[in-house]
Formats: structure tokens, C-alpha cells, sequence
């Protein structure tokens, strides 16, 4: 059962994305692109979630956040990275979302 948060999340995506209720969403979401993966990430996450948002999250959950790694969000975001990379791991779609995660603050010091 998907709690209010995310279904927040994904009403933003669909929001963000433009799609019709009946699309699938990782198809959707890769077509957003990128050349590698860290790249997709960049111009995925931003369109899904602020830098406020997503400093509030880590992947596991440490430091008192919340967990992204078991959000459905997630989950399509990863199936949408080995959609268009077909070659790369899981692993390494977790690792690119980690880092993106990470710089959160830094990106809204940045401001």
C-alpha cells in the first residue's frame, strides 16, 4: 500500500512528464534520456523530485532519513535506467541515484 508521500511523488511525476493515466511509467520515464547513466539520473530526478525533497532521503535511510531504495519510485526509475542501458546493472543505476541523493544539500547551498 503506497502511503501519502509517495503517492505525492508520482502524482508530481505524472505532472512532470506529461503522461496519460493509461502509459506505463518507465517507459515514460526513458524516454526522458541521457547518454550514461549518471546523466539519465540528472535529468530524471530533477523533473521527479526538489533538492529539499531529496535531502530528505538516502538510499538505505541513514542519518535519520527516509528510505528511497524501497519507494516504488525507486523501483521505476531503475526498470526505466535498464530500459535504455541495456547493458548496465541495477547496481549501477542505485549508485548514480546514491550519489544524486548525496549532493542534495549541496545543490541547495548552492542556490
Amino acid at each position: 500500500m503506497w502511503n501519502l508521500y509517495q503517492m505525492y511523488l508520482v502524482h508530481k511525476l505524472w505532472g512532470a512528464v506529461t503522461v496519460k493515466k493509461t502509459d506505463d511509467p518507465v517507459l515514460e520515464i526513458s524516454k526522458i534520456g541521457g547518454c550514461n547513466v549518471p546523466e539519465f539520473i540528472k535529468r530524471v530526478l530533477p523533473k521527479i523530485l526538489s533538492n529539499e525533497v531529496a535531502s530528505c532521503y538516502s538510499w538505505f535511510g541513514l542519518k535519520k532519513k527516509k528510505i528511497f531504495g524501497k519507494l516504488l519510485l525507486s523501483q521505476v526509475i531503475i526498470r526505466a535506467g535498464l530500459h535504455i542501458f541495456q547493458t548496465e546493472t541495477s547496481k549501477s543505476i542505485e549508485e548514480a541515484i546514491k550519489n544524486w541523493l548525496r549532493r542534495a544539500k549541496e545543490r541547495i547551498e548552492k542556490k
